[in-house]
């Protein structure tokens, strides 16, 4: 045993540095076990099998979230109908009442401006602008539209025409119209 330490000493080395032979691959390959065509179809079809329940555990994970995703989508066009339909209800309130306005601005009395609107609406509903259709409707019906008259008044100004009540005014009472 001295003189293996010997010689590895003298050829510069210590024992630090000496190294068992290594293994050649023949000597592997004779260590490693080898598998017989059955042995290793059986280990293929093991893993085949692993990742077809892997797979099919996350096709059903994902037509679960797809079935979820579709109850969800369901629900919420329930919702953005009856949201639709109530922005439709509110949008033609809206426009009857913009058209009431209008109509009364026109000179039709307040208490027929419902009976205008309907009128007036079934007309721009046919494809008629309102102009149009409100000069039918005071056509056909100019009962309803009160006359505007100026009571010729002027700012700082004195009268210079007698109003329609004025005028029968005075002629009930002819003495009253000679002061004037």
């Amino acid at each position: 045993m001295f003189d293996e330490n010997e010689k590895g000493l003298e050829n510069g080395k210590d024992k630090a540095d000496f190294k068992p032979e290594q293994k050649t691959d023949a000597q592997d390959n004779a260590e490693k076990k080898l598998f017989t065509q059955e042995e290793v179809d059986a280990l293929i079809k093991v893993r085949l099998a692993r990742a077809a329940k892997s797979a099919k555990e996350a096709s059903d994970a994902d037509g679960l979230e797809i079935k979820t995703l579709k109850e969800e989508a369901e629900k919420n066009l329930g919702i953005i109908s009856s949201l639709r339909a109530e922005a439709d209800s509110a949008a033609q309130r809206l426009l009857a009442y913009e058209l009431k306005d209008k109509i009364i601005k026109k000179g039709v009395e307040p208490k027929f401006a419902d009976f205008a609107l309907y009128e007036i609406k079934k007309d721009i509903d046919a494809g008629a602008d309102f102009d149009d259709a409100f000069e039918k409707f005071y056509a056909d019906n100019d009962f309803s539209v009160k006359e505007r008259l100026a009571t010729g008044l002027k700012q700082g100004g004195a009268i210079s025409s007698v109003s329609a009540v004025e005028d029968s005014f005075y002629k009930i009472n002819p003495m009253l119209a000679e002061r004037r």
